[in-house]
């Protein structure tokens, strides 16, 4: 009580300095100094959790190092070790070597160091992509996971959420001087991510029967009008000349020997790459994000045939 009453009576006597010294780009001084007077009051009063929150919002509204000082005495009454440290720190860090304040602030954020709880959070086993870890409501980027931070005394809970993933809690208390850890890890997948995934696969065994029954289609197709070609080649050789002067059947035998070879060209490719593919989607189990696609079709005077497949 004796340093309580000491830093009351200091913090008092530089609210004005406080005010005075505010930085110019402060939101609202005059709330700021009612605000800093009704957290000093609560303060004197013993009511911290009255007293905290004004001191803060004055700090917000107009920045000063009277402000911040009490702040932070008021969060170590609270039991807020590493929060009343930071502030102390921040003290020290905003005010001159030969200010008088500066080593009032210096010796309380040395003795709170030594009371400071510290966690380490680890995220272990499989990271699926986008998967992020919160401390109640602050998430830990990879930077922080692994490393023993500095945290108030109290409950915890470690949260682990991903895309497509159930989400993981774990809870732990935190006591004042003690070094906890906490192994968290990614939930399984969702039942609903893991239903697209079978859905996914029976989609690819389908498209695989039907590639495989277009590419059989197309070889029947392709052979039938190689037989046909083959019957208009004799049609030619019996009606046109070495000249290539032809009867009028052996000039119908010639277009429609064109017609029915571009066609067997094309049935044979189609069936060919229909098979190949129908025979692939059938024995693989690609991922379920995977799709194949087939495009035949005629390019001028040819056939074209593409086969894409994208993860």
């Amino acid at each position: 009580m004796r340093l309580c009453t000491t830093l009351t009576v200091f913090a008092l006597s530089m609210s004005a300095w406080g005010s005075s010294t505010a930085r110019a780009d402060a939101h609202d001084p005059a709330a700021a100094e009612a605000l800093f007077r009704d957290g000093r009051a609560a303060a004197q009063r013993g009511d911290w959790e009255t007293a905290c929150p004004k001191l803060r919002e004055s700090q917000r509204l107009d920045p000063a190092a009277g402000t911040l000082l009490n702040l932070a005495d008021c969060e170590e009454h609270r039991g807020k070790v590493a929060t009343a440290w930071q502030l102390f720190r921040q003290v020290v860090d905003s005010l001159p070597a030969n200010d008088e304040r500066t080593p009032l602030a210096m010796k309380r954020a040395s003795a709170l160091e030594k009371r400071l709880p510290h966690m380490t959070v680890r995220l272990v086993g499989p990271v699926p992509t986008g998967a992020k870890v919160t401390r109640n409501d602050v998430e830990l980027s990879e930077g922080s996971l692994g490393s023993a931070l500095p945290v108030d005394p109290g409950a915890y809970t470690v949260t682990v959420t991903a895309p497509g993933r159930a989400t993981t809690t774990t809870s732990v208390t935190v006591a004042e001087a003690a070094t906890s850890a906490v192994d968290v890890h990614a939930g399984a997948p969702a039942d609903g991510a893991a239903g697209g995934e079978v859905k996914a696969s029976n989609s690819m065994r389908t498209a695989g029967w039907v590639m495989g029954g277009i590419g059989a289609a197309g070889l029947v197709v392709g052979g039938v009008a190689g037989i046909l070609t083959l019957g208009h080649k004799s049609t030619v050789d019996d009606n046109c000349n070495a000249a290539k002067v032809c009867t009028p059947a052996g000039y119908d035998a010639v277009q429609s020997g064109k017609t029915s070879g571009l066609v067997t060209t094309t049935g044979l490719v189609v069936g060919v790459v229909g098979v190949g593919i129908g025979a692939y989607l059938l024995l693989s189990n690609g991922p379920a994000e995977s799709h194949t696609a087939l495009t035949a079709g005629w390019m001028g005077s040819g056939t074209g045939v593409s086969l894409e497949r994208r993860w």
